[in-house]
């Protein structure tokens, strides 16, 4: 490439800037490189006007306390700051200590990252003033001097505890003892570099030396383009793309775009194709206004996302929350979408339905059931609803259909010896309570009337259901009247009872509750017999003569 040489006779200034274009930077990798130029603050001691330019490009996107990025500049934090530093991904501090002490600052957040920066500070006594990429961006009032002859202008890094070092590139650092102007701050940046005899010019390093990229180890000077002071190189590795000379920024101005494309892009400026991202660069010959060569920075993110394939299962339905559409049957479904780039991308969805089930489950009873849901129910009902989970994992709902038969199981003492079912319309089967219920032959008739003493109990059976009475104690059959051979009183009893026998034999007696229990046996001597501790209601009486059952009846105790 053939770099163009700009002559600008019309204005004095201008022609102490023609030079040819840069061609190398270095390249500082944040660790320990560093160049520093010693005793330089003497250059500009006792100065009331100064300025320092650079070009820099600075890679760190988390720079932030405490690893601020130093561009360059004196820095002892004490009588003799005049500096520039990256404070974040963004942000930008210049700063200038007199010698009293007293600091002025500068924040600017416009700093472009992995881009070319042209930055100029510059102090006329009066006001402390910051351009960026030749326009005039801050400024603040400032005073004073500084004399300090013995502080090191250092390039890369800025001293601290930890020192500031710079992840980043530099180029055409220079440092004057003069206030440079707002045009002659344009000029430079549009520019094909600074003339070293310019005047007011004490510092100019243009990185200019090595090859770029190539093995530079024999290298342990930067060369002052003004003829001063030489600056120390320490801590690069000074081989390889970085911490070492590379290539540097084209003369005539820069400018940087940001851009996405999808799988490719093809840049307009060079009509090359990229298919991963980066940072890419294109020589504009002459393009900048004062005829240089300018260059524009691509700075390009390839966006490639990935299709997506995915699988849902759901009961009877499902709504895809992409398009909003409910689905009924096993399908799939396809929306193509955009990701944060704007690229495309389809999103493909595999959608299987399985369906819930219901059944009711029918059931006949004779007595209340427990059901399934843990509740029992004791009346006819088809209401209630219980859910399982069926065989493919959805639900499956049951509904009771109940019906409850119910045969009514009691029965009435006639009075007359004899024993009514009071359910009608069933058949009838009496048994014998002492005999393991059996069945009494012939005895199916709604009432009975047994023929012997005994415990008897009736089966009622209405075809869906059957069902046995209580029991029904039966002691007054086949005795022999003797009643006018006892008396028997108070009846009802209270707390004494009174048997008094008309024919004077052995007897004997025992009281007995209906289901034949034994309360009370003595001998038949016509003394009271103390009941008191009876509770009310109804007992057997037996009378024996040690033989046999003689009188047999029931007494009452209140």
């Amino acid at each position: 490439m053939t770099w163009k040489k700009t002559t600008l006779a019309a204005i004095l200034f201008f022609s102490s800037f023609v030079s040819i274009a840069q061609q190398n930077a270095l390249d500082f990798d944040d660790v320990d490189d560093y160049a520093s130029a010693s005793n330089a603050s003497a250059l500009i001691a006792n100065s009331n006007a100064m300025s320092m330019t650079m070009w820099v490009y600075p890679t760190n996107s988390a720079a932030g306390w405490p690893n601020f990025d130093g561009f360059a500049g004196f820095r002892n934090d004490a009588n003799a700051d005049f500096y520039l530093l990256q404070l974040n991904s963004t942000a930008v501090e210049a700063r200038y200590r007199n010698s009293a002490g007293t600091s002025y600052d500068i924040s600017y957040s416009g700093l472009n990252l992995n881009a070319w920066n042209h930055f100029a500070l510059i102090y006329d006594g009066v006001t402390l003033s910051l351009y960026h990429n030749g326009v005039f961006q801050s400024s603040i009032a400032a005073m004073g001097t500084i004399t300090n002859t013995t502080q090191a202008f250092n390039i890369g890094p800025l001293p601290f505890s930890t020192n500031f070092y710079l992840d980043g590139k530099l180029d055409e650092v220079s440092l004057w003892n003069t206030a440079l102007s707002a045009l002659e701050v344009s000029d430079m940046y549009n520019g094909c570099g600074i003339n070293g005899s310019s005047p007011g010019l004490k510092l100019l390093y243009k990185f200019n030396q090595g090859v770029a990229g190539g093995n530079n180890a024999g290298t342990t000077t930067l060369i002052d383009g003004a003829g001063n002071i030489n600056a120390t190189l320490s801590g690069l590795a000074l081989s390889g793309s970085s911490s070492n000379f590379v290539t540097g920024v084209i003369g005539g101005g820069s400018s940087t775009v940001s851009d996405v494309g999808c799988d490719s892009y093809t840049w307009s400026e060079n009509g090359m194709t990229y298919t991963t991202s980066g940072t890419y660069s294109h020589v504009i010959p002459n393009g900048s206004a004062n005829g240089c060569d300018s260059i524009v920075y691509l700075n390009l993110t390839i966006s490639s996302p990935n299709d997506i394939n995915a699988s849902v299962t759901a009961c009877d339905s499902y709504t895809w929350s992409i398009n909003g559409q409910t689905y009924t049957t096993t399908t799939t479904a396809t929306e193509t979408l955009t990701n944060s780039q704007g690229c495309p991308y389809d999103y493909t969805l595999n959608i299987t339905i399985k369906y819930s089930s219901s059944s009711t489950d029918v059931i006949e009873s004779c007595v209340p059931i427990t059901w399934m849901d843990g509740n029992t129910y004791s009346s006819t009902t088809n209401t209630p609803t219980h859910v399982l989970t069926n065989s493919v994992g959805c639900d499956s709902i049951i509904t009771l259909d109940l019906t409850i038969n119910a045969v009514l199981n009691t029965v009435t003492d006639n009075g007359d010896g004899s024993y009514t079912a009071d359910a009608s319309g069933v058949t009838y089967q009496w048994v014998d309570c002492n005999n393991s219920y059996a069945p009494l032959a012939g005895e199916t008739g709604q009432t009975f009337t047994p023929t012997q003493n005994g415990s008897y109990a009736v089966i009622v059976d209405n075809s869906d259901c059957a069902d046995t009475s209580a029991c029904v104690e039966v002691a007054t059959i086949g005795l022999e009247e003797l009643k006018s051979e006892f008396k028997i009183f108070p009846i009802p009893a209270d707390d004494e009872l009174f048997i008094q026998a008309h024919i004077q034999d052995a007897y004997q007696f025992k009281i007995t509750d209906l289901l034949g229990k034994e309360l009370v046996r003595r001998e038949l001597n016509n003394e009271p017999i103390n009941i008191q501790f009876l509770p009310t209601g109804t007992y057997l009486l037996e009378i024996s003569n040690g033989t046999n059952i003689v009188y047999r009846c029931t007494v009452v105790k209140e």
